[in-house]
């Protein structure tokens, strides 16, 4: 029967002999589903079913699943677990790509940084970009504090970039300690109107954590003194005849040597 295990019934029988077959020895089985799992040779994933592990691998791999409901837990070298449910039915092949999960500085070039217990440092460089360019998504990192107040190790601010197609392109956002700003560079002119917003952030604190989450054609900014409560920045609304975010990467800029110190950077994809 398609879709179904062929099925082979056996049973000894004499000369004239009835011979009876119920239903359940005429039970089919679906046939398994042939799953390719797309991800990065790094990535370790692990098949739970009714919290039973089924199957654990590393990197890409095809596995033959039975029918049913099952929980896909995918890690990267950061060690941050993204997990879905992946439902099986029907036979056939399927492709799952594994490879948009939560990461961390593994994203970025690290030959280029220089780490210290958690910190990682990076000096000068102009666009330092993250790889991944699925822009719906959220970014997380701690920076440090100087002794005046100021987030940032060097220079008159910290820069990022959100959306970033190239240099002419992108969404250029900074932090001092008293302010946040917000510019849309395009065609390589920057936008009319910087959003300049003061913020609340304390100088008295070693550490702060920022975020930045990008929804569709919705960007907002947070931060947080002890990374668990988060205070908004900036929530911006784009309207829907400007160039999309998404295909975009996000970065720091560090013009000249401007020295630069993060921890805890972390990229969470949207929920599945």
């Amino acid at each position: 029967m398609k879709g179904y295990e062929t099925a082979a019934v056996s049973r000894d029988f004499g000369e004239a002999q009835v011979l009876t077959l119920s239903s359940a020895d005429l039970a089919m089985r679906r046939a398994q589903t042939t799953i390719e799992f797309l991800a990065d040779p790094g990535t370790q994933v692990i098949i739970a079913q009714a919290g039973k592990t089924v199957q654990q691998f590393t990197g890409p791999t095809k596995l033959a699943l039975s029918d049913g409901s099952y929980q896909v837990t995918a890690k990267g070298p950061s060690g941050i677990p993204t997990s879905e449910t992946l439902t099986v039915s029907a036979g056939g092949a399927r492709t799952v790509s594994l490879r948009n999960i939560a990461a961390g500085m593994e994203g970025f070039d690290l030959t280029t940084w220089t780490q210290s217990d958690q910190w990682f440092t990076r000096r000068g460089g102009a666009m330092v970009l993250y790889e991944r360019r699925n822009s719906n998504g959220r970014f997380t990192f701690t920076i440090r504090l100087d002794r005046n107040g100021n987030p940032f190790s060097s220079g008159a601010r910290l820069s990022w970039v959100v959306g970033y197609a190239d240099n002419n392109n992108h969404v250029m956002i900074q932090l001092d300690k008293d302010a946040f700003y917000r510019r849309e560079i395009m065609g390589g002119s920057p936008a009319p109107g910087e959003l300049r917003v003061p913020h609340r952030i304390p100088t008295n604190v070693q550490f702060v954590h920022l975020s930045a989450e990008i929804s569709g054609a919705r960007l907002v900014h947070q931060y947080s003194v002890d990374g668990t409560t988060w205070q908004r920045l900036d929530a911006w609304d784009r309207p829907a005849s400007a160039r999309p975010l998404i295909g975009g990467r996000f970065g720091f800029f560090l013009p000249g040597v401007e020295e630069l110190f993060v921890s805890n950077f972390r990229y969470y994809p949207p929920a599945r």
